[in-house]
């Protein structure tokens, strides 16, 4: 199968990712006398629309950019952090995600299981506990540290209508779990 036939498997003006990316952060930001939370279009209260999704070289191996951004202002704007133009990328060894203003390296990375669920119409991918990297600790300010878990990452990846009956017509004859290899 060529790559493009991957490519359309996916419903990408109905995919999402929901993420929080820090509860202690927006709790902090909120409870500040000035704190803001704004969600840049086209973001949503944690919910972030699909751009492109794509697969490689195994089922189990593929990248999604997530349009929009979350900004929290703070301290008179002394405290001014946009989190934004999000790609996630998931393989054989876990996951990454990346966002606008790190250039080069990963904002947050996640080991181990990453658990995949059908749905009606859709994958649902669960990314329980990704942890800061050192470059998104310090996008962060240096307030955490890296390995700091921070909320978990929900995909929802629709699929296109004859995508869904052929999984449907399979459904037990596989697994809905994706298991990636632990690092040493």
């Amino acid at each position: 199968m060529n790559n493009q036939a991957k490519q359309s498997v996916w419903d990408v003006s109905s995919s999402y990712l929901e993420w929080g990316i820090k509860q202690s952060l927006r709790e902090y930001v909120l409870g500040t006398e000035d704190g803001t939370i704004e969600w840049g279009a086209p973001a949503s209260e944690r919910r972030f629309p699909a751009h492109e999704i794509t697969n490689r070289a195994a089922v189990d191996e593929l990248s999604g950019v997530f349009e929009g951004s979350v900004r929290f202002r703070a301290h008179g704007s002394l405290m001014d952090v946009a989190v934004g133009s999000l790609f996630v990328e998931i393989s054989s060894t876990g996951a990454a995600i990346s966002i606008a203003g790190i250039s080069s390296g990963t904002f947050a990375e996640h080991e181990g299981s990453v658990c995949r669920t059908e749905l009606s119409g859709a994958i649902e991918i669960l990314i329980e506990d990704p942890a800061l990297t050192s470059r998104g600790a310090a996008f962060l300010g240096g307030v955490y540290s890296r390995g700091t878990l921070l909320d978990p990452l929900r995909l929802v990846l629709a699929l296109e209508p004859q995508t869904a009956r052929a999984i449907a017509s399979k459904r037990g004859q596989r697994s809905l779990t994706w298991k990636t290899k632990e690092k040493p």
